[in-house]
């Protein structure tokens, strides 16, 4: 009985741990995930505004 415990004790510190570090991760991956999905949000505006120069230059020459 006595072996039991302790087995089960065991496991769930070793659950516990094993949440602890999945949560932690979870954490770690959406902070990346939410900087990713800003600098795509950056790169995508820096596009729309040379394409919207380059329209805007291309009318001023009339080479449009």
């Amino acid at each position: 009985m006595t072996q039991d415990k302790d087995y089960l004790t065991r496991q769930v510190c070793d659950l516990t741990n094993k949440l602890a570090y999945s949560e932690e991760r979870l954490q770690r991956q959406t902070a990346e995930l939410d900087d990713m999905k800003r600098a795509r949000e950056e790169l995508f505006e820096k596009y729309v505004s040379s394409r919207y120069q380059l329209i805007l230059f291309g009318h001023e020459r009339g080479s449009l």
